[in-house]
């Protein structure tokens, strides 16, 4: 896969199975991403889903500003694998 976005059921145990399932498929230089990091309906699984995938897959996450978004601040999540 070269590049995997990770937007379907916004629970913890939803995203940690996504990520879990699909990331090793993602080529070496492939990009994983996901949105509604931050929004407060989602939290606080959907965050702790990818900060705990960030941890064990080591690949450093990027977490962007998404403007002009309702709720506001909600933010874009991607990183590059290794």
């Amino acid at each position: 896969i070269d590049f995997l976005y990770v937007d379907a059921e916004h629970t913890e145990a939803a995203v940690a199975a996504d990520l879990a399932a699909w990331g090793p498929f993602v080529r070496s230089g492939g990009v994983i991403a996901g949105d509604d990091y931050d929004n407060p309906f989602y939290q606080p699984g959907l965050n702790r889903a990818w900060d705990a995938f960030e941890r064990t897959s080591e690949i450093p996450f990027q977490r962007v500003l998404t403007p002009h978004t309702h709720p506001p601040k909600m933010r874009l999540i991607y990183g590059v694998k290794p």
